[in-house]
């Protein structure tokens, strides 16, 4: 039975938008663009033989949830091998493989508890490992160039996105800075949208993301309610007109034009008597 005790954190920020031109944290672009790496399991010739095996075997290789691709040794190999990748000479594990340890290989309590809580919302997991022993989990979550051994060695590591492990850290090295360093990093903005170009490596997951992801963010049904929008108003706009003309009460130029004529008649009637009396 493996033995192996583990401390989940949940790192929950919050990110402030901010002008530029992407503005999505790490964590939440991972977890929507970057597609987990496939893990390489290599089968022994003989595992052909094995109907109850190669009944298990079949939905995996059609297409399988699990990011996991699987082929057969061209040598006469004993037992079967598990690399993080086809370009990785460093076995995750290897044994022989049987229906329950390729359920082992697959899955894991330990899996499904950080499964569980990135699904959940958080921005990332914190596993700390201790009193660790040879399980496979403690393999992928140290990685593949770990620099210890997860099976005797204390260590944290950051899960995140589509169980992408940011890194992981013996707990005697592993200070404020450091992990405050981790965490800029998964909430900062994503400087580099291309999945190699970032650090890390991907757990062993048995999951279909697509619908895991559309599972986990359909909202609570509730009824609609339907909002009535009052009728608009009809607003009558009319130009003010001027009052008519009263024929009894002239407009004003027309009186000054009548007054001025009579002051001129009676200026000139004035010149004209004044010459009649020389």
């Amino acid at each position: 039975m493996f033995r192996c005790s583990f401390l989940f954190f949940i790192a929950t920020v919050s990110l402030h938008a901010v002008s530029c031109a992407c503005t999505i944290p790490v964590f939440r672009y991972a977890l929507d663009r970057w597609e987990a790496d496939k893990f390489h399991l290599v089968l022994p010739a003989s595992a052909a033989s094995d109907a109850a095996l190669t009944d298990a075997l079949r939905p995996l290789r059609a297409n399988g949830k699990a990011n996991l691709e699987i082929t057969t040794a061209k040598d006469a190999a004993e037992g079967a091998v598990l690399y993080s990748s086809r370009e990785s000479d460093q076995p995750v594990w290897k044994g022989t493989l049987d229906k329950a340890a390729l359920e082992a290989i697959l899955d894991s309590s330990g899996r499904q508890k950080i499964l569980q809580q990135i699904l959940a919302g958080d921005s990332a997991v914190w596993v700390i490992a201790e009193d660790g022993t040879p399980e496979l989990l403690l393999s992928m979550l140290a990685g593949p160039k770990n620099s210890f051994d997860p099976t005797t060695t204390s260590f944290a590591a950051a899960v995140f996105g589509k169980g992408r492990v940011l890194g992981a850290w013996p707990l005697k090295d592993l200070d404020d800075a450091s992990l405050e360093d981790a965490c800029m990093f998964l909430v900062g903005r994503c400087g580099c949208r291309i999945k190699s170009g970032n650090p890390g490596w991907d757990l062993l997951l048995n999951v279909d993301w697509e619908k895991a992801l559309a599972a986990a963010t359909i909202p609570t049904e509730t009824p609609i309610q339907k909002a009535e929008l009052a009728k608009p108003e009809a607003v009558v706009t009319q130009l003010a007109t001027a009052p008519p003309v009263n024929a009894t009460n002239p407009p004003m130029n027309r009186i000054l034009l009548i007054g001025g004529a009579i002051l001129l008649g009676a200026l000139a009637l004035f010149f004209l008597r004044g010459n009649a009396k020389k």
